[in-house]
């Protein structure tokens, strides 16, 4: 948080946020708040599915980054049963609860390199 708050204090324009790696949805939370103190905008780094959720939390959040899955760079859409939701330019959010991810899990076990099961002991 440290980091982008002196970011804002010297007048950066735009943040690149990304909740998955810089301190989860409550630092990105506490990113948006300091940011609509002032004139900083963010754009939260690739996986708009978890990132949307920052979009409807404030209007501080400019656009949604998403990377075409032809372009190889985000290899995370392969484990979903859906490509991004975008219609004219925008992003359409599932309704689903949760994060509204739909996990193909037959492709998460194709591309796991390691595989553990969780057994519930019965009281």
């Amino acid at each position: 948080l440290g980091g982008f708050l002196d970011l804002l204090e010297a007048g950066i324009p735009i943040l690149r946020v990304d909740a998955t790696a810089s301190g989860g949805f409550t630092s990105a939370l506490r990113i948006l708040d300091a940011s609509s103190k002032g004139s900083g905008r963010i754009i939260p780094h690739v996986w708009p599915h978890f990132h949307v959720h920052l979009a409807a939390a404030s209007t501080q959040v400019a656009f949604l980054e998403v990377i075409p899955d032809y372009v190889g760079a985000d290899p995370m859409w392969a484990l979903l049963s859906e490509g991004p939701n975008i219609h004219k330019g925008a992003w359409d959010t599932v309704a689903r609860t949760g994060t509204g991810l739909d996990i193909n899990t037959d492709s998460v076990a194709h591309y796991a390199t390691g595989h553990w099961h969780l057994e519930v002991a019965e009281s």
